[in-house]
């Protein structure tokens, strides 16, 4: 058995880090918003540990596992006019139509938003950038994060990247890693932004991913397993005093490389669609999680919740969150389907 099987069908590890990952943010924006609303309950499964928080992770294995998709797909060719038409589809219309509902959503509720900011700054909205740089430029942010837009940069980093990792792998690590490094230890004189965000400090995990996909199936499965399991198991169990980017790469990479591993096990049809589920919705999941989670928890403000009370209010807002990612994804996809039908009938008339 192999940790990683190529092939350009849907991969179950690659869903299964994807579900985890999602599962990890909710998770941990569930228990920030008890703290928010100032709700006297305990917190559910584990928030931090001795170096990270489950959060942190959640976003490092999805840029991870965002740089294995796509290597997955485009390592033998790659088609830049394709390739950007998919991720534009794949990201944009989903984006903008969970901020138009959440928008009207949270008008009628709230009355007002963002009644003092300048209309130029919607363009950043349009372009999901609104979440990356509202610590510099109040906007008119209300979904997505800051992540949406290091994602995307990344995605138009990718043919790039691509092209380096299958022509100069070596040269191409060396370089990336020695960035990093630069960058991370002069970060204050650099940049204001935090050093979470940065794209030049998510660099690394991003093209682990795609080295992940080039080389995993040629490296034997315990020189990789083995490590793995040892710095995970030491970064959950002993504090270290090194940078915290530092620490979200490493334990992100042997999270990762564990938890494919572990996918090989999960024989159970129905979990295993269970799963399948989780991860295609995932993206849906991520637009809508954090404003239902605020507004559901408006009604316990200042309250006081039991553990058996707070895990199963988290079990309502997840299954909300997922029955509007759902209903969410179908509404964008008959809307995209719609548009391409209708280019497709002008173009045919012309």
């Amino acid at each position: 058995m192999t940790i990683v099987k190529v092939k350009k069908s849907r991969v179950f590890y690659l869903d299964f880090l994807r579900a985890i990952s999602i599962l990890l943010i909710i998770i941990y924006h569930f228990n920030q918003q008890l703290g928010f609303h100032e709700i006297n309950a305990p917190e559910i499964f584990i928030q931090n540990f001795k170096n990270d928080s489950i959060g942190s992770l959640g976003i490092t294995l999805f840029i991870m596992l965002s740089g294995a998709s796509l290597m997955l797909n485009y390592r033998e060719k790659i088609s830049l006019k394709k390739y950007f038409y998919k991720r534009f589809v794949s990201i944009y219309p989903l984006f903008w139509l969970g901020y138009i509902f959440t928008y009207f959503g949270l008008f009628i509720i709230n009355t007002n938003l963002h009644h003092e900011v300048e209309p130029w700054k919607l363009i950043l909205t349009l372009i999901g950038f609104d979440g990356f740089l509202y610590y510099k430029i109040p906007n008119f942010y209300l979904v997505g994060e800051w992540f949406l837009g290091l994602i995307v940069i990344m995605y138009i980093l990718f043919p790039i990247l691509r092209y380096l990792v299958l022509k100069m792998p070596i040269l191409t690590c060396i370089s990336i890693l020695a960035i990093y490094i630069v960058v991370v230890q002069n970060y204050s004189s650099l940049f204001e932004i935090d050093v979470i965000r940065n794209p030049l400090t998510r660099l690394p995990e991003f093209v682990f991913g795609m080295l992940f996909i080039q080389y995993a199936d040629k490296i034997k499965q315990y020189l990789l397993v083995i490590p793995a399991i040892i710095t995970g198991v030491f970064l959950f169990a002993v504090t270290v005093s090194i940078p915290h980017i530092h620490i979200t790469f490493i334990l992100g990479a042997s999270l990762f490389i564990i938890f494919a591993y572990l996918s090989h096990f999960i024989k159970n049809k129905e979990l295993r669609s269970l799963i399948g589920f989780v991860s295609k919705f995932s993206f849906a999941a991520f637009i809508v999680h954090h404003n239902i989670i605020g507004q559901f928890f408006v009604r316990f403000d200042r309250g006081t919740l039991s553990i058996v009370e707070t895990y199963a209010l988290f079990i309502i807002v997840l299954s909300l969150i997922f029955i509007a990612a759902v209903y969410l994804s179908k509404v964008t996809h008959r809307v995209v389907s719609s548009m391409k039908r209708i280019w497709h009938e002008q173009t045919m008339v012309q």
